[in-house]
């Protein structure tokens, strides 16, 4: 690549399926308004919970 090329190039980010992202951002957004903190119903891909990744708090 000439240094031309390198300052006008533009990675291009491809969104396979734009709708379902937003869908699935915006399930993700609701779970937190309906309990903030707990992420009822919203699984990582993983298919850990999320309260599975959280730091336990310590007893009392």
């Amino acid at each position: 690549m000439s240094d031309e090329e390198i300052a006008t190039y533009k990675p291009k980010i491809i969104l396979l399926d734009d709708n379902n992202a937003i869908k699935e951002i915006k399930k993700v957004q609701a779970d937190e308004d309906i309990a903030p903190g707990a992420n009822v119903g919203a699984m990582p891909a993983s298919g850990m919970r999320f309260s599975d990744l959280a730091v336990p708090s310590p007893p009392g």
